[in-house]
C-alpha cells in the first residue's frame, strides 16, 4: 500500500499543480484604465463599460476624468465596444410634488451623443494584462 502511495504522489502533484494552474490566470481577463474627456471637458462623474463580443460587459465609474477596471474579474481580452454616460445639470429645476410644493431638483440630461452612449462606435481590442485607453471625444 505504502509503495502505490509514492508510486502515485507524483502524478497526484502534477495534476494538483495544473489544476491550480488552470484556474488561477484567466488570460481572457485584462486590466484597463485611462482618461475621459468630452469637447475638452473632463468627465467628473460618469461610468464607462466594455462589452466584448461574447461574455460579459464589465465596467467603472469615471472620477474627475480617470477610470481603472484593475480588480478582478476585469475586462475581456479581444474587441470591445466602448460605451460612456455623464448626466449633466442643465441649468433648469424640476419642481416636485403637487403644485409643485416638493422640494427642487437640478434637471439631468445624458451629455454624451448615442455614437458614445446607446449606439456607441467606440471599439478598443484589450491584451492580457495592462491596457491604456484615452478616450478624448469630440461632438
Amino acid at each position: 500500500m505504502t509503495m502505490v502511495f509514492f508510486r502515485s504522489w507524483p502524478k497526484l502533484l502534477a495534476c494538483t499543480l495544473l489544476l491550480g494552474l488552470a484556474g488561477c490566470g484567466d488570460n481572457t481577463s485584462v486590466w484597463v484604465n485611462g482618461d475621459v474627456s468630452y469637447q475638452g471637458e473632463d468627465v467628473e462623474d460618469g461610468t464607462i463599460f466594455f462589452f466584448p463580443e461574447h461574455g460579459e460587459g464589465s465596467g467603472t465609474r469615471i472620477t474627475n476624468g480617470k477610470y481603472s477596471i484593475s480588480q478582478p474579474p476585469g475586462a475581456t481580452a479581444g474587441v470591445n465596444r466602448v460605451q460612456l454616460s455623464w448626466s449633466r445639470k442643465t441649468g433648469k429645476v424640476i419642481h416636485l410634488g403637487p403644485g409643485g410644493k416638493g422640494p427642487d431638483i437640478d434637471e439631468m440630461k445624458e451629455a454624451f451623443p448615442p455614437k458614445y452612449n446607446s449606439e456607441s462606435e467606440l471599439e478598443v481590442t484589450l491584451e492580457p494584462g495592462n491596457n491604456v485607453f484615452d478616450f478624448h471625444l469630440e461632438e
